[in-house]
């Protein structure tokens, strides 16, 4: 025996609500298959990923992005990741044919864990929306890599593929999924990149007509001139857009260092669970982070230890590529800051219910620090923000007695 405590628990007879935003942390396959050395999408592999899926459930993620094909992420250029494609395309006769089985798994599932909304790769290369995700093709020759950085985003034999894969994508999510189902046509394009980014999705507009599409941004530009339907906004360049009367997701990553919400290692735990009462509080409708399982140094050029290397080889502040650890016989670790993230998504749930219970405005009352909350200035007091929850569950209680 090292130690020894006693807690008082106090435990309330009723349920919270789902999380009523999308919650997604992005879930990199190719980290599971290297770090473990298996086949990509092997039985050990499809353990793996349960295990370490179930675990961002855990943590109130409740969309997932798929590898659809190789999502085209955090990649140098002229690199590329190991192949983990879910989606089979094999060319015959000129004509490309689809196999859906791997994807049908995935969905089974997710559908199993609980998981209602799904994110399909990206379109296009990241930062710029320059070129082709790297996308693996059956011939009677072998595989072919044939798109990747090497092809550009506007090439016609892109379009010709995308004319066959995401209609016939749609339509079998169609059949076969029930929940939520979101794209993407290139992360974190910036302002020089209008143009790019403009062309790429002329690639695709006609082709997602209806679809709910998604991308990370930071400039108000991609808004006003009408390129994303939901932009999804860092969390230090949110408040022009809520100026101008947008209502965005919110993401954060290694450049949300100063002022606002995130989750390094060498940050407060308060940073991290305050999200939920902003989130909550500003009526986000999702939140994005990049890194659930990105086990690898920055652009993807070789894998770490993330027991040794927090830092994606020294780039990244520590924590910022994942939440998770790879336990020795494939069991998720939990860091703290998984913990911590958990409590700021019950925090959402809870006051969501005694919203319904009431209304927002009275459930914000209690979390908004005097109304000078904002995604930049928030309490650091851990006791506040321990009191406002239990006066969360007080109102809630109260509301059912």
């Amino acid at each position: 025996m090292l130690a020894e405590e006693i807690a008082d628990l106090r435990i309330h007879p009723l349920s919270l609500p789902p999380l009523a935003l999308v919650n997604t942390h992005w879930f990199h396959a190719d980290s599971l298959a290297e770090h473990y050395g298996v086949p990509v999408f092997s039985e050990r592999h499809w353990e793996l990923i349960e295990a370490f899926l179930a675990s961002a459930v855990d943590m109130g993620v409740t969309s997932v992005l798929i590898p659809s094909w190789t999502p085209p992420l955090d990649t140098a250029e002229g690199h590329r990741r190991p192949t983990v494609q879910l989606v089979g395309i094999a060319e015959v006769d000129g004509e490309y044919v689809l196999d859906m089985t791997n994807l049908d798994g995935w969905l089974d599932l997710c559908r199993r864990l609980g998981i209602t909304c799904l994110e399909i790769a990206h379109l296009f290369t990241q930062w710029g929306a320059r070129a082709t995700p790297a996308i693996e093709v059956g011939t009677p020759g072998g595989p072919e890599h044939r798109f990747g950085w090497h092809v550009p985003a506007t090439d016609p034999s892109y379009r010709r593929l995308l004319e066959t894969l995401i209609p016939a994508l749609r339509t079998h999510l169609a059949e076969h999924w029930e929940g939520r189902v979101l794209w993407h046509v290139s992360d974190e394009p910036s302002a020089e990149h209008l143009d790019a980014y403009r062309a790429a999705k002329d690639q695709v507009a006609d082709l997602l007509e209806g679809a709910e599409v998604v991308d990370a941004l930071s400039s108000l530009e991609y808004a006003q001139q009408g390129l994303v339907d939901t932009p999804i906004v860092a969390t230090d360049h949110v408040e022009p857009f809520l100026a101008a009367g947008h209502r965005p997701w919110v993401f954060c990553c290694v450049a949300q260092n100063r002022e606002v919400a995130n989750h390094f290692i060498a940050l407060p735990s308060v940073r991290s669970r305050v999200l939920g009462r902003q989130l909550f509080v500003f009526d986000a409708p999702g939140f994005l982070h990049w890194g659930y399982t990105f086990w690898w140094s920055q652009f993807a050029l070789r894998p770490i230890d993330p027991f040794a290397d927090t830092c994606a080889g020294g780039v990244f502040y520590g924590g910022d590529a994942f939440a998770v650890y790879p336990g020795p016989d494939g069991t998720p670790w939990l860091s703290l800051r998984h913990r911590v993230l958990a409590q700021a998504m019950w925090d959402h749930r809870a006051l969501t219910r005694l919203a319904e219970l009431t209304d927002r405005p009275t459930a914000a009352a209690l979390v908004d620090e005097g109304r000078t909350l904002t995604y930049s200035s928030f309490s650091y007091d851990v006791e506040e923000h321990l009191r406002a929850r239990r006066a969360v569950d007080e109102r809630i209680l109260a509301a059912t007695a």
